[in-house]
Formats: structure tokens, sequence, C-alpha cells
């Protein structure tokens, strides 16, 4: 049998996959969630993509869908789907900028497991579409984010 890197990493995202669901009972995380060196976020939209474009193969669509993966989500990481999970990420920025005096964490920065500098970059795409509300977007400033 030979050793193919790619189906190693794929196992060792799968396995970061199933402890996530194992923990909080879905395999919905928040943007920038790393397990283990994985950014569970963006491979399970690479699945998703792979799934939708026919080219995941039957034993991999087999193993997510035991997980039970939702193959037609919202808006992926973009997508910060309540106030109260925008709050913990905000919380997060909180916490990096009192330890570090700003707001420009280097990729890739994790607090709380989860990637803030990712996070980060997506509140700005964000502001850029006009698609921050006032208050988040006041809340970053008080951070002094850098837009």
């Amino acid at each position: 049998m030979e050793w193919d890197p790619r189906a190693a990493r794929w196992q060792q995202a799968l396995q970061a996959a199933h402890r996530y669901h194992a923990t909080h009972g879905h395999l919905r995380p928040p943007a920038g969630t790393v397990i283990d060196g994985t950014d569970l976020t963006v491979w399970l939209s690479r699945q998703r993509t792979a799934h939708r474009r026919g080219t995941l193969a039957p034993d991999r669509i087999a193993a997510l869908d035991e997980l039970g993966i939702d193959w037609t989500p919202g808006r992926g990481m973009a997508d910060v789907r309540t106030q109260d999970a925008w709050q913990n990420r905000l919380d997060d920025a909180r916490t990096y900028h009192a330890a570090h005096g700003h707001l420009d964490p280097p990729a890739p920065t994790v607090v709380n497991g989860r990637r803030l500098d990712a996070w980060l970059n997506v509140q700005r795409t964000r502001r850029n579409q006009g698609r921050l509300t006032p208050q988040q977007t006041a809340a970053l400033d008080e951070l002094a984010i850098r837009w």
C-alpha cells in the first residue's frame, strides 16, 4: 500500500471534524475554527465545493453524511448567523487587543480555538460591502481595527 499525503491530510481533517461534532453535536463551526492545525470552516467549505462539482469521492461523502454535514449552508465563513456569535468573536478581538495593544494579528492567530485574523478579514469585507451594522463598526473602531 502506497502512502498518499493528500489522503492522510483528508483523514486528519475528518478526525478534526469528528472531534468538533463530538463536542458540539453538529458540523457548523464558526468562522476560523481551528482543530489540530486544521481550519475546519475552510476544510468543510472545500468539501462542499467538491461535492457540488461532483468530484468528492463517495466514501468521503458517506463519512461526512455520517456527521450530518449540511451540504448547502448559508454563506459559509462570511455568514455570521446571530448577534451572539458575532459578539463572541468580538470578545475574542477584545481579548487579543487587551493582550497586545492592537488589533492587527498575524495569520494564523487563534483565540479561543478560532482564527481571529480570518474573522477580522471577513469583517473588513463585510464593512466594505455595507453589511456591518453601525454598532458592529463602532465596536471594532473602539479597538482601532485597521480597515
